[in-house]
């Protein structure tokens, strides 16, 4: 039995399907202007091609993003 504290992690890490955590990025005045990973888990690696921790930011790795509307 997994302890309760760690089964978001263990799902996570275990979920056939990509996923991603994100924190927000804001500029001076407040705006949500980017998303840096926090964690990629493994199958989101293998679908984008990027580490468990991507180094650069959404937008460096995703730059015409913003009129998708996303950061809205």
């Amino acid at each position: 039995m997994v302890p309760a504290d760690n089964s978001l992690n263990v799902f996570f890490d275990l979920v056939p399907t990509g996923a991603a955590l994100y924190a927000p990025i804001y500029d001076a005045d407040g705006e949500l202007v980017d998303f840096r990973f926090t964690r990629l888990n493994p199958a989101g690696q293998r679908l984008l091609g990027l580490p468990a921790q991507p180094p650069r930011s959404f937008r460096e790795y995703y730059p015409t993003s913003e009129p998708t509307g996303i950061f809205a």
